[in-house]
């Protein structure tokens, strides 16, 4: 939101529409920012933040150029709670050449605005067989764990993320209860969601991370821990199969250094403004 306001407002010619756009967005606060190599589940945690949490997230249709940032964006208020999502990269891939836009989301994560479509892979078993990572994805991983932000960024893994704890943790850190200081309140709802030892260990773990890289939710009103739970529950009952298949021979073909260092993060964790992993949930 805020960089979609910067945007308009630096047109050197404004129409009527734009200024009356201007004008609507002035009291809004980008609340979310949601980004990700794409093929993660960015759609389905902005819709669902939006739509049942109620809360302000970037532009599905990526005009403000920040859900697929190659980097981590500039420019955010301090009140946005930044949120990354990664997963399985051939996954990943295949999602983007079965929603026929790979080219096109390629210009996007891989931060070359001159990768031809004319000599881009027609489809994804000509991806796989080329083996050459166009969508630059390692680097685009590298990017958000490496350069440091004035701000936070929560990391969630996508083959996790609707697990009950890893679910509970998310929202517990994008709206959940906070003490006056800004960090997670204690009585964290993850505990009291999963109802297990490791959602308890979740609980210890977000308040320990809040308290050393600060929370979210801003200056907006904090979810209850009930609320939460709720909103937790409700998340992970959204649970589906991957649509997009991968074969054991094509995992073999491509990106298996990748997926080892992605298996070897936690599946949440908070990586703070100066570039510490932060685990949210016990191991």
């Amino acid at each position: 939101m805020d960089v979609l306001k910067a945007v308009l407002a630096a047109r050197p010619e404004r129409s009527l529409q734009v200024e009356e756009l201007l004008a609507a967005l002035a009291g809004l606060q980008l609340e979310v920012c949601i980004c990700s190599p794409g093929g993660v589940g960015s759609t389905e945690l902005s819709n669902f933040l939006t739509r049942d949490a109620r809360l302000a997230c970037n532009l599905l249709t990526d005009q403000d150029a920040m859900r697929h940032a190659s980097r981590p964006p500039a420019g955010l208020g301090a009140g946005t709670v930044v949120v990354y999502l990664f997963g399985d990269p051939l996954a990943c891939v295949a999602s983007h050449y079965r929603r026929g836009h790979a080219h096109h989301q390629a210009l996007k994560t891989s931060g070359r605005p001159d990768l031809g479509a004319a000599g881009f892979p027609a489809n994804f078993d000509a991806y796989v067989a080329r083996g050459e990572d166009l969508f630059g994805l390692e680097r685009h991983l590298d990017s958000w764990l490496r350069t440091p932000t004035p701000y936070d960024v929560l990391f969630v893994r996508y083959e996790a993320m609707f697990d009950l704890p890893v679910a509970t943790a998310m929202l517990a850190h994008i709206c959940g209860q906070r003490d006056r200081g800004g960090s997670a309140s204690s009585s964290s709802a993850a505990a009291l969601a999963a109802g297990s030892s490791a959602a308890a260990g979740a609980a210890g773990s977000s308040a320990a991370a809040a308290a050393a890289g600060g929370g979210g939710c801003g200056g907006r009103a904090a979810k209850s821990e009930q609320e939460v739970a709720a909103l937790a529950a409700a998340f992970a009952a959204r649970k589906r199969p991957r649509a997009s298949q991968v074969t054991e021979e094509q995992r073999r073909a491509m990106y298996g250094a990748l997926a080892a260092r992605m298996d070897a993060l936690p599946p949440i964790f908070l990586r703070t403004a100066d570039c510490r992993v932060l685990p949210l949930l016990a191991s």
